[in-house]
């Protein structure tokens, strides 16, 4: 099903005082922020199009691998929870978003995270200490999400 190997728009770092990370306009694609209980851990906003294949996206940013530095170790996601936004239900992209929800599932599961919340809307952000942000434009209808 996936038309891209993996998704390439994703941020990671360990959030400052006062600041946000998120992903913003996901309709028919879908964000995903996995938010570490430990604070001093960097938190992860991935941004996944309909085509895109989570489970090559999280092997490629989580598993173990050697690089010219040296050898990086697998990225214990255990303790980590998602927060999810977007998913718009159109009939368009029902077959895509489907595919790729149920990916992000195994992907997540095969990591380690658990805990799933969802925002019903496009945008999603968390602040250091993993409390949940969202709005949605005046002009979005959220009726199919």
């Amino acid at each position: 099903m996936p038309s891209k190997p993996m998704c390439r728009r994703n941020k990671q770092r360990t959030i400052l005082k006062d600041a946000l990370i998120g992903v913003t306009g996901a309709a028919p694609c879908v964000g995903v922020i996995l938010v570490p209980s430990d604070h001093s851990l960097p938190t992860y906003a991935i941004h996944f199009a309909p085509g895109d294949d989570p489970l090559a996206t999280f092997h490629d940013l989580f598993a173990a691998r050697n690089t010219p530095l040296g050898h990086l170790p697998r990225i214990n996601l255990t303790g980590y929870r998602a927060v999810l936004c977007g998913a718009e239900n159109l009939p368009a992209y029902e077959a895509d978003e489907n595919w790729l929800l149920s990916e992000l599932w195994r992907a997540m599961g095969r990591y380690g995270v658990s805990t799933v919340q969802y925002v019903p809307g496009p945008n999603a952000h968390v602040d250091r200490e993993g409390n949940v942000y969202w709005t949605t434009p005046d002009m979005v209808d959220t009726t199919n999400y």
